[in-house]
């Protein structure tokens, strides 16, 4: 059975756990682009090491597969 809460809940956690995707978001600076680029390269090893893709991605379906993850990482 579910029990309701009646603690108070501070705007902060609103915020965060209501905080919605924005596709839009992209990383600005160098840092953030090394990290970017990290996550998107560590999923690729991934699925190279595994055998998990026997294809390869379209190029227009590995521009949205890099910029969902971009835009992820921008969170």
């Amino acid at each position: 059975m579910d029990q309701v809460s009646n603690l108070p809940v501070s705007s902060d956690d609103e915020d965060e756990r209501d905080r919605q995707f924005n596709a839009y978001r992209y990383a600005a600076s160098e840092g953030a682009q090394a990290i970017v680029l990290e996550a998107i390269r560590s999923p690729l090893r991934v699925e190279t090491r595994e055998g998990l893709r026997k294809n390869k991605r379209r190029p227009a379906d590995q521009a949205t597969f890099e910029m969902t993850i971009n835009a992820n990482r921008c969170r």
